[in-house]
C-alpha cells in the first residue's frame, strides 16, 4: 500500500503510544499507520531519522515540526521549531512516498508518570 499524505486527516487523537527504541520517544496511532503504509515497504526509516537524528540534535526544543516534501521521486526534509526557524534540513535523493507533503510534530509529553517526547500527526495535536 502507498498511501498519501492526505490519507493521515482522518486520524485524531490516539489510543495508543508505540515506543522507539529510545524508550523516551513514543509515537501515535496516526504516525504508526504512515510507518507502515507510506512507501512501497512502509517508512520506519522516516521514523529512525527523527529518532536518532533530528530529536537528538534538537532535545532543547519543546516543539518541532518535520516536514517531507516530495516531488519526483526526491524529498526535502525539514525541521523547524513552529516558527520557521529552521533547525535541520536534509535532501533525499530516492523515495517511493507519495508526492506532496507530509508534516509531524514532535513534542514534549508524558504517558503514565514519565516524560517523553511524542512524535504525532498535526490532526492528533
Amino acid at each position: 500500500m502507498n498511501i498519501t499524505p492526505n490519507d493521515l486527516h482522518e486520524f485524531t487523537g490516539t489510543e495508543n503510544y508505540y515506543k522507539t527504541m529510545d524508550k523516551s520517544i513514543v509515537y501515535t496511532d496516526g504516525v504508526q499507520y504512515f510507518a507502515r503504509n507510506a512507501g512501497d515497504q512502509g517508512a520506519y526509516w522516516i521514523l529512525d531519522l527523527m529518532v536518532f537524528e533530528i530529536i537528538p540534535k534538537n532535545s532543547e526544543e519543546e516543539f518541532l515540526c518535520v516536514t517531507i516534501e516530495v516531488e519526483n521521486d526526491q524529498a526535502v526534509i525539514r525541521a523547524t521549531d513552529g516558527n520557521d526557524n529552521r533547525l535541520y534540513k536534509k535532501n533525499i535523493l530516492y523515495t517511493d512516498l507519495a508526492e506532496g507533503e507530509w508534516k509531524f510534530y514532535v513534542e514534549n509529553g508524558m504517558v503514565g508518570e514519565k516524560e517523553v517526547k511524542v512524535i504525532l500527526l498535526p490532526s492528533e495535536h
